[in-house]
């Protein structure tokens, strides 16, 4: 019982992460058919975005905000409105 739902737990934690691997994957197929180096870009993708502590802090300004748009729009949908604020 104990091991069947360690497991449950374990296999629950996959489906973020091959959706992510699905995503990055999609990127470097789209990069390579325009011939860009796909590491070159996650690079400096990853580098504007955490690269210094104002990238960070800038990347978070904007990021919360939407954040909080998608919590709100999760919690209309679960009381069965719809919410076209978002």
């Amino acid at each position: 019982m104990v091991f069947k739902r360690l497991l449950s737990r374990t296999l629950d934690v996959f489906p973020p992460f091959l959706a992510l691997l699905a995503g990055l994957l999609v990127a470097s197929l789209l990069l390579i058919a325009l011939n860009a180096n796909p590491i070159e870009a996650f690079q400096s993708l990853w580098n504007g975005a955490f690269g210094k502590e104002n990238s960070t802090a800038e990347t978070l300004v904007k990021a919360i905000p939407m954040l909080f748009v998608a919590i709100g729009i999760c919690v209309a949908f679960r009381g069965g409105v719809v919410n076209i604020g978002g």
